[in-house]
């Protein structure tokens, strides 16, 4: 993985966030659906499922080589700015909320300021980790906010 930004207009790609969290949550879901895929023309599969613990991804990318897809995943995360924002956008999806970020949230309740800075934090520390843990790609969500997306670059060096 490189710290290189690419813009792409086209590009074949299979969206696995319908996936994740029912093959974490069900053990009996067909990953032969996202492997069949694999094998007709898609490059790669980004996980633009958001998700705030990074052992969902880790278990889903092992369910997936153990499945032997093959075409490349990548970890989708976004900071999260507010609580409102964040309750929004986990009860659209369906991730859940590990416990680090149930205290932060609680903390800086009424501190949106801190609670914007520890959301980028403990975004950047996620990509961090996966980055070091090998994904295959980062794709972060600022919700047209690139001053979040400058800060989080810096502190992947």
């Amino acid at each position: 993985m490189t710290n290189e930004i690419r813009f792409t207009f086209f590009e074949e790609s299979v969206h696995s966030f319908l996936v994740i969290f029912a093959v974490i949550n069900r053990a009996s879901h067909p990953l032969n659906t996202f492997k069949f895929i694999g094998v007709h023309g898609v490059r790669f599969a980004q996980y633009t499922q958001l998700f705030f613990d990074n052992e969902c991804f880790y278990r889903f990318r092992e369910l997936a080589d153990k499945a032997g897809i093959t075409v490349p995943i990548t970890a989708g995360i976004m900071p999260f700015m507010g609580k409102s924002q964040i309750s929004r956008m986990v009860f659209m999806c369906g991730a859940s909320l590990p416990s680090p970020v149930i205290k932060i949230l609680a903390k800086y309740e009424n501190d949106p300021e801190s609670l914007q800075a520890a959301g980028v934090d403990y975004a950047a520390r996620q990509l961090c980790d996966l980055k070091e843990h090998g994904a295959d790609g980062l794709h972060l969500y600022t919700m047209n906010r690139p001053a979040i997306a400058a800060t989080i670059m810096e502190r992947l060096g």
